[in-house]
C-alpha cells in the first residue's frame, strides 16, 4: 500500500452537527481542492481561509454562521462558491472580484449585494 500525506487530500467533507468552529488544521491541506463545511451549529470559519489557494469549490451550509471571513476573496482559483447561510447579512465587499469564480450561489438572506458582484 502506498502511503500518502496529508498535503495531497484534494477533497474534504466536514461535518459537525454540535456547535463546533471549523479547525484551523485544515489550513494545512495545501493542495485542497474542493471544501464542503456543512453543519447545524458552525459559530465561525478560520479568518485565514484564504490561504487554501488552490481550492477550487467551496460550499458552506450553516444554520448559525454570521460571517464570512474577508480572506476569501484571497482563493485565487475559487471557480465554485456555494454558501447556504440564513443568518448571514453580509458577504466580503471584494467577493466579486474574484476573476475565476463561474458559479455562485448565496442563500436569500442578504441585505445587500456588495458593488463588486457588478463584475460577475
Amino acid at each position: 500500500m502506498s502511503e500518502f500525506s496529508i498535503n495531497e487530500y484534494l477533497m474534504l467533507n466536514w461535518f459537525h452537527k454540535s456547535a463546533m468552529n471549523v479547525p484551523y488544521s485544515i489550513l494545512k491541506l495545501k493542495n485542497l481542492q474542493v471544501l464542503h463545511i456543512l453543519g447545524d451549529n458552525i459559530p465561525s470559519l478560520p479568518k485565514n481561509i484564504g490561504e487554501l489557494k488552490n481550492l477550487r469549490k467551496l460550499v458552506i451550509n450553516s444554520q448559525t454562521l454570521r460571517k464570512i471571513p474577508s480572506s476569501i476573496t484571497k482563493i485565487p482559483h475559487l471557480e465554485i462558491l456555494s454558501i447556504r447561510c440564513p443568518f448571514l447579512k453580509y458577504v466580503p465587499k471584494k467577493i466579486g472580484e474574484l476573476k475565476e469564480l463561474t458559479q455562485i450561489s448565496i442563500g436569500n438572506s442578504l441585505a445587500s449585494l456588495p458593488v463588486s458582484f457588478e463584475e460577475v
